[in-house]
C-alpha cells in the first residue's frame, strides 16, 4: 500500500472517519519528518528576475 492509499483509505476502518483522521495525521507527521531531515526549508530563494521577454 502506498502512503497516499494509506492516507485516503475510507472503507474497512474500525472507527471510520476518526481512523482516517489519525492516518492523515500520521502521514503529515512522516512527511514533515522527511522534509526536516532532508534539510529542506519552507522558504525559497528570491526570484532573480522576470522570465518574460
Amino acid at each position: 500500500m502506498t502512503a497516499l492509499a494509506f492516507d485516503r483509505q475510507r472503507h474497512g476502518l474500525t472507527d471510520g472517519d476518526l481512523d482516517r483522521v489519525i492516518r492523515q495525521q500520521a502521514y503529515m507527521a512522516g512527511l514533515t519528518h522527511r522534509i526536516m531531515t532532508a534539510g529542506l526549508s519552507a522558504t525559497r530563494p528570491p526570484c532573480s528576475g522576470s522570465s518574460r521577454s
